[in-house]
């Protein structure tokens, strides 16, 4: 796993100051020999998946998720921390060391993203998709009720958008996907702003870097501010 980037995503709610820990690495079959970073149960979970993209991203997500807690949580070890999944594999963190912290995790193909919150007041979702052309038709398909003449990137980012907040609701989309129905988008700054038509408690924040779509969910009570880099990460590769 290559190229890990850590961020410290900026809020605001009321007069208070929060923050969200995101993190971004690119993912290929070398993420089999961080396995180590694993906790026992995880490394049982692992062993439920016999494909071997399936496993890369197991191993890559919950690595990436063990980077943005450990930004915040420095003295543990990441094979102490252990994320399972919930009953629609959402996942979740149980270490007893670390208390209410909300995790989302998402793939694409090459690259894998995690977002973490210091409490478990905040529903988060996160997705990351690469702008390609192959993904055109079918992003065509479940997006055939909006504007016909969407841009390609466009298209991702709602796509993006539809996934974040369904994972910040942790259904995934087994509700309604009218209830999905974007009602606005706004650029401002290189960031996209996206609104829901029924989900009116959540919106989502999209960017676009290398081609690669970058999008988190969260509640309309958080004011975004900033992205800040930070340089930090649990592996040296």
């Amino acid at each position: 796993m290559t190229q890990i980037e850590t961020y410290f995503v900026h809020f605001i709610e009321g007069d208070q100051k929060k923050r969200l820990v995101l993190s971004k690495a690119f993912y290929d079959n070398t993420v089999q020999e961080l396995r180590s970073l694993l906790s026992p149960e995880e490394k049982e979970l692992l062993e439920k998946f016999k494909v071997a993209s399936r496993r890369n991203e197991f191993i890559a997500g919950r690595l990436l998720a063990k980077n943005s807690i450990a930004a915040i949580e420095d003295k543990l070890e990441p094979s102490v921390m252990n994320i399972t999944h919930g009953i629609w594999g959402f996942p979740l963190l149980t270490t007893k060391e670390i208390q209410n912290m909300w995790i989302s995790i998402a793939h694409s193909k090459a690259y894998v993203a995690a977002v973490v919150t210091e409490t478990s007041r905040y529903p988060i979702g996160i997705d990351i998709e690469e702008i390609s052309k192959e993904n055109e038709s079918s992003l065509a398909h479940f997006l055939a009720s909006y504007e016909a003449d969407l841009t390609l990137e466009k298209k991702h980012i709602y796509w993006a958008a539809k996934e974040a907040v369904a994972k910040a609701l942790r259904t995934g989309f087994t509700i309604p996907e009218h209830l999905f129905e974007i009602s606005e988008v706004n650029y401002s700054a290189r960031m996209y702003t996206i609104k829901f038509k029924y989900l009116i408690r959540l919106q989502a924040l999209a960017w676009i870097h290398n081609d690669v779509v970058t999008c988190i969910a969260y509640p309309t009570e958080l004011e975004f501010r900033s992205i800040q880099k930070h340089n930090f990460s649990i592996t040296n590769t």
